[in-house]
């Protein structure tokens, strides 16, 4: 049970989903695209321009920029959730709105507000772990980017590549794990968030074949976008972030 300022409400509970599930949830998330590509192109342009903006701001740091950019995918949920709501008035049957999405956190601010600490937390924490790895196997001398990806690629350096991509690895599977329901879960019901948490938890583990091919298509999504320097991002965010809220609704039983 979960008790919210509204009384005591059923604890929110999930189910089982076919292997096949993702690939349902990229299709309808598609479909929403399709229907209002300029509210959710609007959300792409955000992520695309704040990537471009970063990896600008952050080029003579390439050892702060690779956890920025790989730490821009542990807060995407948080990001996504105007399409979130775009998606949700969708399944309504109502009109989407863009202006509405824009406030669709205060729908219930106090618990989504702990959850970004958590993911800024977690990211700051990414950050910080990648410095050091960074530090570590390259003897204390901050590399340039050419350096780096040099180095890393091009001279068998696969000890730091194998534990940069571990530990990231790591930081991703944790954030995946706490948020891929908890996020759209608390924009659409009153529920807290260490609740929250636990049933996307629970999903998880309930789904682990699944959530594990979602993640990877989450993954591979986002670093096409990348990818494409950040021009990608305006259809992939935006349509990972539409899909996202099928997976949720997918993964949990409706309110009785």
């Amino acid at each position: 049970m979960v008790v919210s300022e509204e009384g005591v409400t059923p604890f929110p509970s999930t189910r089982n989903v076919p292997l096949a599930a993702p690939l349902g949830w990229l299709s309808a998330g598609w479909q929403d695209l399709r229907q209002a590509p300029l509210a959710y192109a609007s959300y792409g342009l955000v992520f695309a321009l704040s990537g471009a903006a970063f990896w600008l701001v952050l080029a003579r740091y390439p050892e702060v920029m690779l956890g920025l950019v790989t730490g821009f995918m542990l807060i995407g949920p948080f990001l996504a959730i105007g399409t979130y709501h775009l998606a949700r008035q969708q399944e309504l049957g109502e009109a989407p709105s863009l202006k509405d999405s824009l406030t669709a956190w205060r729908a219930n601010l106090p618990s989504i507000g702990f959850m970004v600490m958590i993911e800024v937390l977690l990211m700051a924490s990414w950050i910080r772990v990648g410095v050091v790895l960074i530090a570590l196997f390259f003897e204390g001398n901050p590399p340039t980017q050419d350096d780096l990806l040099h180095l890393a690629f091009y001279q068998a350096h696969y000890a730091f590549v194998s534990a940069y991509v571990l530990v990231g690895a790591g930081f991703a599977a944790l954030v995946f794990m706490v948020s891929v329901v908890s996020i759209p879960l608390l924009m659409d019901r009153k529920i807290d968030a260490i609740s929250a948490i636990i049933v996307s938890v629970i999903a998880c583990g309930r789904n682990p074949g699944a959530m594990l091919i979602w993640g990877t298509l989450i993954v591979a999504a986002i670093s096409l976008g990348f990818l494409t320097g950040f021009v990608g991002l305006i259809l992939t965010a935006p349509w990972i972030g539409a899909a996202s809220w099928h997976a949720y609704r997918g993964v949990l039983l409706p309110e009785s």
